[in-house]
């Protein structure tokens, strides 16, 4: 991770993107963007997973979907490209998130989809993951937050704030954002693939 030297200054502000980005799309150029202005980051990491533990397909070759993404962001400084899964022996985000703070005391905040979000209590050590970094979730166009906030569980409801909360917040913390997010999905364009 030679490439992330310049991060190893404390005080940063970097958002985290993790997913198996099979492929990676405009969405998530979309929200690493938008985040990287509401949120006044200095930069957004996106950690390619080896394997998604909680999707059973298996993900196209993780050395192209790391290409996929590169070139996708080729003109974007502030989105890296990173395969921090290969340096570990872990899927889990808690230890992707703990290698990532051991070499780099920035602040973090992951963001995520609103569909996944609604998963986050059944993922390992996820509490000790809010503990680590912030939560950022974008709202989905076809997995609208309000449509389905009754899935929330009331352990995840008492963490959520406000945005003006989230920026001031020390703690563990999530908040929703709706912003103008592309209906785009990396299931349906693998059907394309394949056609």
């Amino acid at each position: 991770m030679d490439k992330l030297n310049k991060y190893k200054a404390a005080g940063l502000k970097i958002g985290l993107l993790g997913g198996s980005f099979d492929p990676p799309h405009e969405g998530h150029l979309f929200i690493s963007k938008d985040a990287l202005k509401r949120f006044g980051l200095d930069c957004v990491w996106w950690i390619v997973a080896k394997k998604n533990p909680l999707k059973e397909n298996k993900p196209h070759d993780f050395n192209e979907r790391i290409t996929w993404c590169e070139n996708l962001t080729k003109n974007e400084p502030n989105v890296l490209v990173l395969d921090v899964e290969k340096n570990i022996k872990s899927h889990d985000t808690i230890d992707v998130l703990r290698a990532i703070k051991k070499n780099y005391d920035n602040e973090y905040f992951w963001i995520m989809g609103s569909d996944s979000f609604f998963t986050l209590d059944q993922w390992p050590g996820w509490e000790k993951i809010l503990n680590l970094a912030k939560i950022i979730v974008y709202d989905r166009p076809n997995f609208l937050f309000e449509s389905n906030k009754e899935r929330v569980s009331f352990k995840l409801k008492k963490y959520q704030r406000t945005f003006t909360e989230f920026q001031c917040a020390t703690t563990a913390a999530w908040t929703l954002i709706k912003a103008d997010t592309p209906n785009i999905s990396s299931t349906e364009l693998r059907k394309n693939i394949k056609k």
